[in-house]
């Protein structure tokens, strides 16, 4: 420890050493880590970087060779639910069109007509053609 002595006042500072690329506080009998140097730092920063750009490396590597597929982006998968959506609402269409055929055929082989009827003409007609008569009970 290092004292200075100011207005009467004694003030005591920490010993501060460098060894190699740590550096040290020296307490009573101990030695104590407190930082590393800037050559230290920018040495390990360095290295940082050779080990992300080799792996980025590695991964373009991968998806090259198919092994790796790469998540896919937010507007590629927004164009890929928009797509879904259109051949959802093409077979949708195509069904709807073939009940409407289907419906047209029934009405044109039955005579009948439902769709853009009154209600009271369509249960006049059912009325009167599905009548049914009650049966005559026979006593055996």
């Amino acid at each position: 420890m290092n004292y200075s002595f100011e207005n009467g006042t004694i003030t005591s500072y920490p010993t501060r050493v460098i060894a190699g690329r740590d550096i040290l506080e020296l307490q009573a009998s101990q030695r104590v880590l407190i930082g590393h140097t800037l050559d230290y730092c920018n040495e390990l920063e360095a290295t940082l970087n050779e080990a992300i750009a080799k792996a980025e490396g590695f991964y373009n590597r991968l998806v090259e060779l198919g092994d790796i597929v790469p998540p896919k982006s937010a507007e590629e998968l927004l164009q890929e639910q928009a797509i879904q959506q259109q051949e959802i609402n093409a077979t949708l269409l195509a069904t709807i069109q073939k009940l409407s055929d289907k419906i047209t055929k029934m009405e044109e082989k039955d005579g009948l007509k439902f769709i853009g009827e009154d209600s009271k003409q369509s249960e006049q007609k059912r009325s009167s053609k599905d009548t049914i008569k009650p049966r005559k009970q026979t006593d055996a």
